[in-house]
């Protein structure tokens, strides 16, 4: 009995005639996903680049600092119920770690965009204690940076936008200075 792909023909116009004729079946193509033994599975940074061969020196730092970064949050996370002064020690360490990120924006516009958002999400949360929803998606946002760190600005839109779902603020605080002033209201 025939299966459906290989009963299935393309059908291609006759150049003299224009009347279609019907051209040899074609295989039967399985998708890798249709194998029982397909086990989805995301490939770690680390694993996909271990040496970092033919990777530029901006990947690599890029690689590195934020692998620093991610190691920063995830420690603040655990401390956080514990120990919380050491929690926020541990987000203060992240704030130089994303200005050298920054120094890594030939990455792209995206990159730039996240990490500046970053840097701001982090000095404007300063004084207030992280919450886990802000500790999860600063971390969320940074290993996103590193399996994919080449971003367009829409993609980095959609970043700062989750994070200031979470009450995070990524825009610098003369930002809201500057937009009263363009509104036409007074500074005094």
């Amino acid at each position: 009995m025939a299966t459906a792909a290989a009963t299935i023909r393309e059908l291609k116009p006759d150049a003299g005639t224009g009347v279609s004729q019907p051209l040899e079946a074609k295989p039967n193509v399985v998708a890798i996903s249709d194998s029982p033994r397909y086990q989805p599975s995301r490939i770690s940074i680390d694993a996909l680049y271990p040496d970092s061969t033919g990777a530029t020196d901006v990947f690599r730092t890029s690689q590195r600092l934020l692998a620093t970064a991610a190691n920063y949050v995830t420690e603040s996370a655990g401390l956080r119920w514990t120990d919380p002064v050491a929690s926020d020690d541990k987000m203060s360490q992240l704030f130089p770690i994303l200005l050298e990120l920054f120094c890594c924006r030939e990455l792209g516009e995206g990159f730039a965009a996240v990490i500046n958002g970053l840097i701001h999400s982090v000095r404007n949360n300063a004084s207030e204690q992280w919450d886990g929803t802000q500790l999860k998606e600063v971390a969320s946002v940074i290993d996103s940076l590193r399996s994919e760190p080449y971003l367009n600005l829409d993609q980095a839109i959609a970043y700062l936008d989750r994070m200031e779902r979470v009450e995070l603020v990524p825009e610098p605080p003369e930002l809201d200075i500057l937009g009263d002033w363009l509104d036409g209201q007074s500074l005094r």
